[in-house]
């Protein structure tokens, strides 16, 4: 195919506009005439131009050449010419990339008319009708982008006439291609640019009108761009709209409005061919047309089934992951930021930040109330109100979140007995139950008492979990009023920043600790007891036997397993 003559195709009394007034292939190779491949690429040039009359089909706004988006099937179409385009290209001389865009068009024009003239030779019909029908292909593939200058031709105009007949209708003219005509530098690439993005929108339009015939699809769509700034913001890169937007509104009156209202037209236009070009079926010559109301009500059904499906899909996996977690500290809930092992994260955190802060602010406090410069000496003290604060947050709150569940159960099941007892009074009981049945009717009502208890049981500790965050606030003032003041009798010291920050952290990440089903356990070795090596590590120095616990380890739950180790201060070894 690459090396076959095409023939001029039928001419009518038409005269089909070029979509440019320069041959920039020609003009590249007027640069490489000295070159060995020189005929034989101009040879194929003129081969090309045969097809020249059917106008440039532009596929797209005029980008820069890349090498890596040529395909092998243009280098290959015409080798000689396309080698001196190439190198060209990477030459990068005078009007290189609207060469090879000229290159590309001029391929696609003579593949279509090779396979329009074997259709036209293989079908059975008379020469008479075979020019009717080569003039309305021309006409439906080929005529329509073919039209650009000042003498612009609607996409819905009729079939070319046969030749014989002389009046033709004139085409109504475009205010965009008025505009570029009557442009003065013309020799610019910034016009060149423009006018071949105004062409493609063009033909877009047209094309969109030829493959829905039987409907105006444009008349279903509104047009809200006015002006520059109603252009959406990916749009504006486009070759012609940087053209448009240096217009002055001042020079064209009533005319401005116009020009940008055809201009949202044809990139409405050209985003609905689009769309419709990736909806094809298996028939790739049938587009599916629905109305604008019938389009939303379909676009509103879609996203509420897919809302109920993810709905649905969200229940299963919480369903299933209460089955696994519930009552199972062994399988952690991820999507749980207070996770058991989050909270040995924290708590470990605790020590190494807040902890030593304190340390310091008790340290000359201390010194004052003990009335003694050796530091040996207050060490195991300091150690000791720092844990013993520790200790009575986490009894503080596991007292309070016990408290807090029993009153939730009870407040629960007092609303469900509320509701029933009011039931069953509106209920008539005309009707008493055989004595066969009563120890039946007295086996039901147990059985039903202990699935309500767990029942609520189950949902009090998931909504005490989900409120934990607000309730730790609460229960924290609670703490600093109500059981600090006894720990640390100096106002002065309770107000420090350090020894807040310090108490604060306590008494929340322990309201977290029984938060947890099973409740989290904080073990504390006792003085003199033998140190487990598996639970605590050394603070200070090394020995076998404690004297006070600086940081107790925390379990996952009672005589559970180890989430983060303590420390513990032991005695001093006695000097033999």
């Amino acid at each position: 195919m690459a090396g076959s003559q095409v023939p001029t195709p039928i001419q009518s009394e038409h005269k089909p506009l070029h979509s440019s007034s320069k041959d920039y292939i020609r003009g590249v190779l007027k640069m490489y005439e000295r070159d060995p491949n020189y005929d034989d690429a101009y040879k194929e040039f003129t081969e090309l131009l045969t097809v020249k009359d059917f106008g440039m089909l532009t596929h797209g706004p005029v980008v820069p050449f890349k090498e890596e988006s040529v395909t092998d099937e243009e280098r290959k179409y015409k080798p000689k010419l396309a080698g001196i385009l190439l190198k060209g290209c990477m030459e990068r001389v005078k009007n290189y990339s609207l060469a090879w865009r000229e290159y590309t068009d001029l391929i696609e024009k003579h593949i279509k008319a090779t396979v329009l003239k074997e259709n036209t030779e293989s079908s059975g019909q008379v020469e008479g009708e075979k020019s009717i029908i080569s003039t309305q292909e021309t006409k439906e593939s080929d005529f329509v982008d073919s039209q650009s200058g000042k003498e612009q031709e609607t996409a819905k105009e009729k079939a070319v006439p046969p030749a014989g007949k002389k009046e033709v209708e004139k085409a109504q003219p475009f205010k965009l291609f008025d505009l570029l005509g009557k442009e003065v530098n013309k020799d610019s690439e910034e016009f060149e640019e423009a006018h071949q993005d105004l062409i493609h929108m063009f033909t877009c339009d047209s094309v969109l009108a030829n493959s829905f015939p039987q409907v105006d699809i444009l008349r279903h769509v509104t047009v809200n761009i006015d002006k520059p700034d109603d252009v959406p913001i990916f749009m504006r890169e486009r070759a012609l709209f940087r053209y448009l937007v240096n217009l002055k509104p001042e020079t064209y009156e009533n005319h401005f409005h116009d020009i940008w209202r055809e201009y949202g037209t044809y990139l409405i236009a050209e985003n609905l061919l689009d769309l419709a070009r990736k909806a094809k079926g298996p028939d790739r010559s049938i587009y599916l047309v629905v109305e604008k109301r019938m389009f939303y009500e379909l676009q509103s059904e879609l996203q509420k089934k897919t809302e109920e499906a993810d709905e649905l899909s969200t229940r299963l996996s919480r369903f299933a992951s209460q089955q696994l977690t519930e009552g199972n500290p062994n399988i952690a809930d991820l999507s749980d930021i207070h996770r058991p092992t989050r909270l040995g994260e924290m708590y470990s955190q605790l020590f190494d930040d807040e902890w030593s802060e304190a340390f310091e602010a008790l340290k000359p406090n201390m010194k004052k109330e003990a009335e003694v410069d050796d530091e040996d000496e207050l060490y195991p003290n300091i150690l000791t109100l720092l844990h013993s604060i520790l200790e009575e947050s986490f009894t503080f709150c596991k007292e309070k979140s016990t408290e807090q569940l029993q009153k939730l159960e009870n407040k629960i099941k007092e609303g469900l007995k509320t509701t029933a007892t009011q039931s069953e009074e509106k209920m008539d009981v005309d009707q008493s139950p055989s004595r066969g049945k009563d120890d039946k009717m007295e086996e039901e009502p147990s059985q039903t008492q202990s699935m309500l208890d767990q029942t609520v049981e189950r949902h009090s500790k998931e909504l005490r979990k989900a409120a934990s965050v607000e309730t730790a606030r609460i229960q924290t003032q609670v703490f600093m009023k109500e059981k600090l003041p006894s720990l640390l009798q100096d106002e002065k010291v309770r107000q420090d920043p350090r020894v807040v920050s310090y108490v604060t952290k306590c008494v929340e990440l322990c309201w977290y600790m029984c938060m947890q089903d099973p409740p989290m356990k904080l073990a504390v070795p006792k003085k003199g007891e033998t140190m487990d090596k598996n639970l605590f590590s050394f603070h200070g120095r090394k020995g076998r036997v404690v004297n006070c616990c600086v940081w107790a380890a925390l379990l996952l739950h009672k005589d559970g397993p180890l989430v983060c180790k303590g420390y513990v201060l032991p005695e001093e070894r006695k000097k033999k």
